[in-house]
């Protein structure tokens, strides 16, 4: 069978900034950002395919109806326009109690509950209870503190003054204020963040923004925001009473919760992995991974250690390739310094729950920076966004762990020189050596790519023929990346401003205008090479230099020490 190669761009998007999240503003914009081209608001079929046809649908419609022949929530909580913040929230408390706490599996029936309906012994019973904080430090396993509006856990968490996001089901913000739908929905985001986080398989999020005279259901996940659009509630309360009803009535797969992760009551943290030729595989693992990003559309590459730190459980959302990491494992076993798989899965597909639903230019939905407003327009999506919506989380358990690593080496590390090659996420295969002429969809971080790459990419080119050159301009990104806080480092580092500068002299000419890769590869290479030979021998140079300082100035030390000895001895004598 031919093998297939990608037809695919693959692009990584580097890290954020530094402290990029330490004020709301910089969160904010880095969230609009990363959503840019993926956020859909109206999607057509949204309510049909996320709240009709289940298994609840009709106790949800048994549950309107009463809400709509017995006075809604009672003469002191009546929905109006111009409610306050704090009289959506008794209101949404009173719902609960008033027509959803009759469907626990345990209830005491009081005066102040309306019939929900007729509902079977072996119907849907309600799984979810309304939750918010009135401090922000009432959460815990985030990035952040978060004082949030309105959310859902299950109804078998005891009551608690301390909640967890890993806990947390669903996610609300309610405002009166038409005027500030933008900065609502920017904060669900800012929490979703935390879900994602605290819950780094999650397929997908269920949200809501409650402002004034509208409702607007959401879906986030990796690869983006779709959403139901502002559905007039006070012209008609229904979608809004059967919407709240349903998350609280929704399986943990309809809300897209991550059945492979699980906690006992001591706390432990369990992954239950499939193997394709027996019973699952129930591992524990350390609680807190190794690796989890801090994103909500990315890769969301996680990675966790068992405890017996003999396996890593990486988890990953492909990159949309036909090609993906377990069949180039497949093809690496064996192979030395390549880690060895020993399992290895699909476990759910971003099309599973997008399948139903169209994507439109004109559904994108973009942020105003300036005024936090929303407005619709076109936006042009790159060739390299489409793999976003056919992403697969896939799984592969690797040995050995423990291996040190390029992000591991410290002061203490310093003299290990063998590592082992891990992450094989973002390969390209190439079968020979007659290959390496062929064009080659383009991969790579796009913070550390050559400009010609970046090039191809803006003109919606798939593939490109990858020179030397590449390899070695994307070096001098991550030497400038690496050494950008040059005065956290110590002196002796100084001189590689000068090698910076030497080696964008070799690489782009003194005008900066050179971006060829020339026939002879040692046009480049031989200047590259003398440029870091120039600045080792300089570092060497330094190093000398100070411990020869150092030498003498222990040397005057340990001389005054011996006349001071010297006098005290004379001293006694005396």
């Amino acid at each position: 069978m031919p093998i297939q190669h990608s037809t695919v761009t693959k692009l990584r998007s580097a890290a954020e900034s530094e402290n990029y999240d330490k004020t709301t503003v910089s969160l904010t914009e880095a969230l609009k950002s990363e959503l840019s081209g993926k956020m859909f608001r109206d999607v057509d079929k949204f309510w049909d395919v996320h709240f009709e046809e289940k298994t609840w649908s009709s106790l949800t419609k048994s549950i309107w109806e009463s809400y709509r022949d017995n006075g809604q929530c009672g003469p002191k909580n009546e929905f109006t326009c111009d409610m306050s913040e704090k009289a959506i929230r008794s209101w949404l408390d009173a719902f609960r109690d008033r027509y959803l706490n009759q469907l626990l599996q345990i209830t005491e029936i009081t005066g102040n509950l309306q019939p929900a309906g007729e509902r079977n012994c072996t119907g849907p019973l309600v799984r979810g209870k309304f939750c918010h904080i009135e401090e922000k430090d009432q959460f815990d396993g985030g990035l952040s503190v978060r004082q949030v509006d309105f959310f859902i856990e299950s109804v078998e968490i005891p009551d608690c003054h301390v909640h967890k996001w890993r806990d947390v089901r669903a996610v609300g913000e309610v405002t009166s204020s038409e005027k500030k739908v933008a900065v609502k929905i920017n904060q669900m985001i800012r929490y979703v963040r935390e879900i994602f986080y605290a819950q780094p398989l999650r397929r997908f999020v269920h949200g809501f923004c409650l402002h004034e005279k509208h409702v607007e259901f959401w879906i986030i996940d990796r690869a983006g925001a779709y959403s139901s659009g502002q559905i007039d509630v006070m012209k008609d309360q229904e979608k809004l009473v059967r919407g709240l009803a349903s998350y609280m009535l929704m399986s943990d797969e309809e809300l897209g919760l991550d059945p492979v992760t699980s906690y006992d009551d001591a706390n432990r943290c369990f992954m239950t992995i499939l193997d394709k030729n027996k019973a699952p595989e129930k591992l524990e693992v350390f609680a807190k991974p190794l690796a989890r990003p801090e994103t909500i559309v990315s890769r969301g590459s996680t990675c966790f250690k068992t405890i017996d730190n003999e396996y890593l459980i990486k988890f990953s959302w492909g990159s949309g390739a036909k090609e993906n990491e377990i069949q180039f494992l497949n093809r690496a076993k064996q192979i030395p310094d390549v880690i060895q798989m020993e399992n290895s899965g699909k476990l759910y597909e971003i099309e599973t729950h997008r399948k139903s639903f169209q994507f439109p230019d004109d559904k994108i939905w973009v942020f105003n920076a300036i005024d936090q407003t929303l407005s619709p327009g076109k936006f042009d999506i790159t060739f390299s966004d489409e793999p976003y919506m056919k992403r697969t989380l896939t799984f592969v358990k690797l040995t050995p762990v423990g291996r040190p690593l390029h992000t591991s080496v410290t002061v203490h590390q310093r003299g290990v020189t063998n590592g082992i090659l891990i992450d094989l996420d973002m390969s390209s295969l190439r079968e020979n050596e007659n290959e390496k002429d062929l064009p080659r969809s383009i991969t790579g971080t796009t913070r550390y790519m050559a400009l010609e790459l970046l090039q191809a990419i803006a003109q919606k080119q798939t593939s490109l023929k990858q020179t030397y050159r590449h390899d070695l301009e994307s070096c001098f990104y991550v030497l400038i990346v690496g050494f950008r806080i040059i005065n956290a480092f110590l002196p002796q580092f100084e001189g590689v401003k000068e090698l910076a500068w030497n080696l964008r002299r070799i690489l782009f000419g003194e005008k900066g205008l050179e971006f060829g890769s020339p026939m002879d590869p040692n046009i480049l290479y031989d200047p590259i090479i003398k440029a870091f030979d120039g600045t080792i021998e300089k570092l060497e140079v330094y190093v000398l230099d100070k411990k020869n300082n150092d030498d003498i100035q222990t040397g005057r030390r340990g001389n005054l020490l011996v006349r001071k000895n010297s006098r005290k001895v004379a001293g006694r004598k005396k």
